[in-house]
């Protein structure tokens, strides 16, 4: 997907000392674990597993240049690959198309060499029957559903059969679209209502629609389906909002306020927005979006917009990310500021004695994991240390 790219100034020396000793800390303890987890059942998935501690660890490693770091990422990822045939999952989360994505990101980068393509090549229809599978029961879940394992398939489109199942899995979408004063929506399996979230819910099947546009997949009936499914979008902003500009799910359930984070709320919505206005050349939608992020950026009290812990998905970490990936796209210094700001929550709210590094989630969890744990902090943190080459690895957040 196109954007603006920009180096990040770095932060103060003050501020870029402390980063670099918290994900010292994090990668001197993920390594300490490694081979101590022989007789535990492996969980390999990227957002919930072994593949997202490898992930952090090969990036630890090069900014390190340290070849024992590699080592100890490496042995995170081969405990994966090992793992996955027995796991049966495909989903995105958790299973086969997150594990793919992160070996074809590793490939892409140089992480590791080019014959693990032979991992993919292996999965691939496998992959692409159960997101069809989804499709058909109308399960369009980007963690848990249809939309993250066809997000992935988007990168294997060379395969005749993939592109196939991709042009199918939109003929499904289109089929099951819930048509509403000429905007469209759908139904979700969270909540068994109109979800207009980004991990579970409309703006992350939004997102995954953009993209197969941009890939030139179905493009025309693409274009109708997006053009009326984001005016559904802009329906369900709040007339007069307190604390957030769209609801959880939808207004006609009475919802009036939504948290602030990646996975539920006005960030998912701005992102649906964004990347339906990139792709298509609409300014004004884009300007809509900006405004989304602008407001977002001066919601800073943590218990108001229930942000309870350090984590990407629903905490400090994610907003950090976001603001830092707004910046690159669009040079707006309010976003700049608003990441770094976000930045510093992230290592304050590393309070807890008996946290792991000080980090608890949803106030009790001691997660590894990436999307709910230190090392998706340890990625943000990275991403703070470098150009923004450094925070390409955030497409599977559907940032870029």
């Amino acid at each position: 997907m196109p954007y603006m790219k920009k180096q990040l100034i770095l932060p103060s020396k003050r501020l870029r000392s402390e980063i670099l000793m918290k994900i010292e800390d994090i990668a001197s303890f993920l390594a300490a674990i490694s081979d101590k987890k022989g007789n535990e059942t492996i969980k390999p998935g990227l957002f919930s597993g072994y593949a997202g501690v490898a992930l952090f660890l090969f990036y630890y490693s090069r900014f390190k240049k340290d070849t024992c770091i590699a080592d100890v990422a490496m042995n995170y990822l081969e405990n994966t690959v090992t793992s996955i045939e027995s796991a049966l999952r495909h989903n995105f989360c958790g299973g086969i198309s997150g594990v793919c994505r992160c070996i074809q990101h590793l490939i892409k980068g140089e992480f590791i060499d080019r014959e693990n393509r032979e991992i993919l090549d292996q999965f691939d229809q496998y992959i692409a029957r159960c997101a069809l599978h989804d499709t058909a029961l109308n399960y369009l879940d980007y963690l848990h559903g249809a939309i993250g394992s066809a997000v992935y398939l988007l990168s294997r489109l060379r395969n005749n059969f993939i592109r196939n199942k991709e042009t199918q899995i939109i003929d499904f979408i289109d089929s099951y679209k819930v048509v509403q004063t000429n905007t469209y929506t759908w139904e979700y399996k969270i909540g068994n209502k109109y979800n207009i979230s980004l991990s579970h819910g409309m703006s992350g099947t939004c997102v995954y629609l953009a993209k197969a546009y941009y890939h030139g997949i179905h493009k025309q009936k693409i274009k109708d389906i997006l053009s009326k499914s984001i005016q559904f979008l802009l329906e369900q902003e709040i007339k007069t909002p307190q604390l957030s500009l769209f609801p959880t799910f939808c207004t006609s359930y009475g919802d009036q306020v939504s948290r602030l984070g990646w996975c539920y709320g006005d960030i998912g919505v701005a992102l649906a927005i964004w990347h339906y206005a990139i792709v298509v050349g609409d300014k004004s939608l884009r300007k809509k979006a900006i405004e989304i992020f602008l407001f977002s950026s001066n919601r800073r009290d943590l218990k108001a917009n229930a942000i309870i812990d350090g984590s990407i998905c629903h905490g400090t970490a994610g907003l950090a990310l976001i603001f830092r990936r707004m910046y690159l796209y669009t040079n707006i210094e309010e976003f700049k500021e608003c990441s770094e700001y976000w930045l510093e929550q992230t290592l304050l709210i590393a309070k807890y004695k008996d946290g792991i590094i000080g980090y608890k989630f949803n106030m009790n969890d001691l997660s590894i994991d990436l999307l709910n744990g230190i090392s998706g902090i340890g990625l943000v943190l990275l991403s703070f240390l470098s150009d923004d080459r450094s925070q390409s690895w955030d497409e599977c957040l559907l940032l870029s």
